[in-house]
């Protein structure tokens, strides 16, 4: 048995609400980015991942990669009007191969609101959560809607 680290990018997908405040603003969405210490989430166990390929594969692209910086995603916030700027993120507590969620989401949240974000961690089982992405927020039972659960989707 071989144990490899860092040869793929991690990428851990939030799929946000893009029609509603407060993520429909870009500056919000690059407040979130720049609030993430991607290098202490990870631990040095994987890398942090901008793209879908390693950046020594040619598919790998020019990916826009944001440094963590709090003082941008503040002033950002602030920015956007959005200060502090609350967001309900719905989460799983297993699923889909995910390591330690409930922890990562944990660590997720106090990153946010450590630049002026006032985080809400919405948990559910990950069909629930598979649920409100398929569907939308609006169209799924035994769930409250959030602000950034999921995007709207229109059939």
């Amino acid at each position: 048995m071989n144990v490899i680290t860092l040869p793929y990018p991690h990428n851990w997908h939030y799929q946000l609400n893009f029609v509603d405040p407060p993520f429909n603003d870009v500056r919000v969405r690059r407040a979130a980015n720049h609030a993430m210490n991607r290098d202490e989430m990870l631990g040095g166990i994987a890398q942090p991942g901008y793209a879908i390929y390693t950046p020594t594969r040619k598919l790998y692209g020019n990916p826009v990669k944001y440094e963590y910086d709090t003082k941008k995603a503040t002033a950002l916030l602030k920015e956007a009007g959005c200060y502090p700027c609350s967001v309900t993120l719905a989460i799983s507590t297993s699923g889909s191969g995910q390591m330690q969620p409930l922890p990562m989401n944990e660590l997720v949240k106090a990153q946010l609101e450590a630049v002026g974000f006032k985080v809400k961690l919405e948990v559910m089982d990950w069909n629930a959560l598979l649920d409100v992405a398929i569907k939308g927020r609006e169209n799924t039972r035994n769930t409250t809607p959030s602000t950034s659960a999921a995007p709207r989707r229109t059939r």
